[in-house]
């Protein structure tokens, strides 16, 4: 698994297949969620992982009601989605 880049909260997780990217993005986002809000952008398409994955994070202690998840697919609109993260969090 690779580095995450932090950009002043943004964080990039890439890494091989099952490599732990999800794993340690789900730590991660449980810790956050106790602290404030968390915005997952998932990016895979698979929407049958959006209740397991806040279920998962209650479970880690994390608050599930700040984590916020936007779904985009396909590098344009990917990029869409992260260039417009600020109008999501207000």
């Amino acid at each position: 698994m690779n580095s995450p880049c932090d950009l002043n909260g943004l964080i990039h997780i890439s890494g091989e297949p099952a490599s732990g990217k999800t794993l340690f993005a789900i730590g991660y986002a449980s810790e956050m969620s106790r602290k404030g809000d968390v915005l997952w952008v998932n990016t895979n398409g698979k929407m049958s992982f959006l209740t397991p994955l806040k279920r998962t994070i209650s479970r880690r202690n994390g608050n599930a009601k700040s984590v916020r998840i936007l779904t985009a697919l396909g590098h344009e609109m990917i990029r869409k989605t992260i260039s417009n993260i600020p109008s999501f969090l207000t």
